[in-house]
């Protein structure tokens, strides 16, 4: 739909007055969408066009920046604070467009032949890549999470396997920079705390928490992890009429834990949680990312 769009002009516009008119009228219900939530906008600017106006530095480290649907369409800003950081950090940014949605939205609905042709055509980009020797980098990680372990769990192909080896989540990225001392800790001070909820797939990676390890590299910077389990919405389940109820129940912990308002801004690396944070949580959170890139 979001490729439709971009093709019209002024298409971001009138999908998203069409979306607000459709819950409106009750169109969503007829379709088997929920009333009860707002569709997140389409931005008016893809972040694939917003790359190409953006100057940066060559450099001979390089990474592929995998921004994923929702970035893409929704937040582009997470994509730019990706390269302002990844720039600040030695790291010249590419785009690959042969790439397509990681399918995790298709698994979730059960159109697991769809997300296999999605999987078979990002897992030769990716390993077209890693025989370059360069690295895959995403900033969700329900996407991270799918084309790193997800692919071959559900589909069991050796070249899956393969592939997954050279996917990396951003901040997972970052903490292999600080390990080999790479990374550009010149770090202005921010003087905030911030909540941190952590995605059920970043948990799912058993790679720690490392947006929380390189944000607190930011002087003055102080971080509270939410600790509240699930945020309830699992990708497009909370968006489902008959769901929506129970998605809020999960969340309930979570929206709790804002309500104390002991923070100055929350934080979470996936899109969807991000979404229901902002809508049971009515504060409007932003990507770790984002915190970084403005403290270089």
């Amino acid at each position: 739909m979001a490729k439709l769009v971009r093709k019209i002009p002024g298409g971001a516009t009138f999908a998203n007055l069409g979306t607000k008119l459709g819950k409106t009228f009750g169109v969503f219900g007829s379709l088997g969408i929920t009333g009860e939530r707002e569709i997140p906008a389409y931005a008016p600017t893809s972040f694939l066009e917003m790359f190409k106006n953006i100057s940066q530095p060559s450099s001979e480290k390089k990474i592929i920046f995998y921004p994923g649907c929702f970035i893409n369409d929704n937040q582009p800003q997470v994509g730019t604070a990706f390269v302002k950081v990844m720039n600040a950090n030695g790291c010249e940014v590419l785009i690959d467009e042969k790439f397509n949605c990681c399918g995790s939205p298709l698994v979730g609905t059960g159109f697991l032949d769809e997300a296999k042709e999605h999987a078979e055509n990002n897992v030769a980009e990716i390993l077209k890549w890693k025989e370059k020797n360069i690295p895959v980098v995403a900033a969700c990680t329900s996407c991270s999470l799918m084309l790193k372990e997800e692919y071959h769990e559900l589909f069991d192909e050796p070249e899956m396997h393969e592939a997954g080896r050279n996917i990396f989540d951003a901040f997972e990225f970052l903490e292999i920079l600080a390990t080999n001392g790479e990374f550009n800790a010149k770090l202005n001070s921010v003087q905030k705390t911030l909540l941190y909820h952590v995605p059920c797939h970043l948990t799912s990676q058993s790679i720690g928490l490392p947006a929380a390890e390189i944000l607190e590299e930011i002087p003055g910077l102080k971080i509270k992890l939410a600790d509240a389990g699930c945020c309830g919405l699992a990708g497009n389940y909370g968006f489902l009429k008959d769901k929506y109820e129970i998605s809020m129940k999960i969340g309930a912990k979570l929206f709790e834990r804002i309500a104390k308002k002991d923070f100055d801004a929350i934080i979470s690396d996936c899109g969807t949680c991000r979404v229901q944070i902002e809508h049971g949580g009515k504060v409007k959170p932003v990507h770790p990312l984002e915190i970084l890139a403005a403290a270089y």
